[in-house]
């Protein structure tokens, strides 16, 4: 009995102890979901605010034929990013032929390298900028040794030993016949989808522009050739190349010649140099110079190319080169002190503004508000011989793309300069801005409308968003809550 009374005790009171365990539980769920419900609700509030502030809509035009199904959603006028960019089958037909006329062994892995090494590079310091970072050295080691209590002089070996260390030690890449293989194997794909990127965008939105002529400076394996072939066809009638390497030069012809010195060059009115032609005395419809900023021993040098660039071309200036910071850097430099030169010069011959990717002529925001180099990104089909890598990969890059004369009026669509990010029901995007800022815009179809939603659901990083913007918020201020919370942060 007394065994049996304390087993039915002790049940009961495990029961209790349940009941209560259970009813505070069901306290702290309904305090949560109150929370939750206050910050939905601050959350709705701030953006309707916010939204209050920014008018959103679709260009009339584009509206207009989205409604009469002229256009449709999916290839809205904004949309200029190519899908995976795969090099012509002649292109890749002659490579192979190249590379197993020269052997090498493991060219896959000695190709890797040289592109990791080519990715890292960066623009070499000049003489004021290490002097004043000799300075800065100078007294670190002072301010360290006085805090020691000791008083030793600096001496200058010490300085320069530290500066060995601590700054990058440049030097410009010389192409052998070996090199350049090894840059077909590594570079070619991706040079060639940036670089036929670059045109098409040019081609889509000026549709009656053919260059007669196209100027190459560092033209490498003959990229800006393939892509200008394939974007215009025969319309262009000369391809000025010029490239420092004569073993470069060598292999970019074999590579229009299938492979086969013996056979004529099956895409014509292409010249391969060594040394440029004089900056004053020729003239190109279109100006390319992709991957050679970092090939200058010194800003002065550099910002001296860049000019002749500028006075050479008679239409467009396409400048491309790594996108990374040091690639941003130099791209952003150019294209300042184009600008700088333009809005100065006297000569309507040298005035101009930038095409792409900005649609201002201004700072650019992301670099001047939260120090992000602005970047972007095209997928493409590595040659099969780079066994190293994955069939489909995608490249970073940064570039610009300037045109002479004055910018047409009219208000530039903003440009896409980050993944679109699309939960469910709404979409984030960041552009960048006709009047120079940065806006981080969530497009709903409720708020914003069936056509706007579903063209944001289609359009990529590099895109054009078809739609005008009026009454921005500031620069400074964090224009969604999404960006307080750091969700969707750059």
């Amino acid at each position: 009995m007394a065994a049996s009374f304390r087993s039915s005790v002790s049940v009961d009171v495990i029961r209790k102890q349940c009941r209560s365990w259970t009813v505070h539980c069901r306290k702290i769920n309904q305090s949560v979901l109150e929370k939750k419900h206050e910050v939905t609700t601050t959350t709705e509030e701030k953006s309707g605010k916010q939204d209050k502030k920014l008018q959103i809509q679709l260009d009339h035009w584009v509206s207009q034929g989205l409604a009469d199904d002229s256009l449709n959603h999916k290839k809205h006028p904004g949309r200029i990013v190519l899908p995976t960019v795969t090099v012509p089958k002649r292109l890749a037909e002659a490579a192979s032929v190249l590379i197993e006329k020269y052997p090498i062994k493991n060219i896959s892995h000695s190709a890797g390298k040289l592109a990791n090494y080519l990715w890292s590079r960066h623009a070499p310091l000049s003489d004021a900028e290490i002097n004043k970072l000799a300075q800065q050295m100078e007294q670190e080691i002072i301010a360290e040794r006085s805090k020691k209590g000791k008083e030793i002089p600096v001496q200058k070996d010490e300085i320069l030993q530290k500066l060995r260390r601590k700054t990058y030690h440049w030097k410009p890449v010389m192409y052998d016949a070996y090199k350049s293989l090894l840059h077909l194997t590594a570079r070619m794909a991706s040079d060639y989808a940036v670089i036929l990127q670059c045109f098409n965008e040019i081609s889509s939105r000026v549709p009656d522009f053919v260059p007669r002529s196209i100027y190459n400076l560092g033209s490498g394996l003959g990229s800006v050739i393939w892509a200008g072939n394939v974007t215009w066809g025969e319309r262009v009638f000369e391809y000025y190349c010029v490239d420092k390497s004569q073993d470069m030069n060598t292999m970019a012809r074999l590579l229009l010649q299938d492979g086969e010195c013996q056979k004529q060059m099956h895409i014509p009115g292409v010249t391969f140099r060594q040394f440029p032609p004089s900056a004053f005395a020729n003239k190109f419809t279109m100006v390319v110079s992709a991957y050679t900023l970092l090939e200058h021993a010194g800003k002065e040098e550099r910002l001296q190319t860049i000019e002749a660039l500028w006075h050479m071309t008679e239409d467009f200036l396409v400048l491309v080169e790594n996108g990374t910071a040091a690639g941003f850097s130099l791209i952003y430099e150019a294209r300042n002190h184009l600008l700088q030169m333009a809005d100065s010069a006297n000569s309507e011959h040298l005035q101009g503004y930038v095409f792409a990717p900005c649609p201002h002529d201004q700072a650019c925001p992301r670099i001047t508000n939260k120090n992000i180099p602005c970047f972007f990104k095209t997928d493409f089909t590595h040659l099969k011989e780079n066994v190293a890598q994955s069939n489909k990969d995608f490249v970073r890059y940064s570039y610009v793309i300037l045109r002479k004369g004055r910018r047409p009026e009219g208000e530039e669509w903003p440009r896409v300069v980050q993944d679109v990010v699309m939960p469910s029901k709404h979409s984030h995007c960041h552009l960048c801005c006709a009047d120079g800022s940065a806006q981080h815009v969530i497009i709903t179809q409720t708020r914003h409308g069936k056509d706007l939603y579903k063209c944001t659901r289609y359009t990529v990083w590099g895109d054009r968003l078809p739609v005008k913007i009026s009454a921005g918020l500031s620069q400074n201020e964090d224009h969604t809550m999404a960006d307080k919370s750091g969700k969707y942060n750059s």
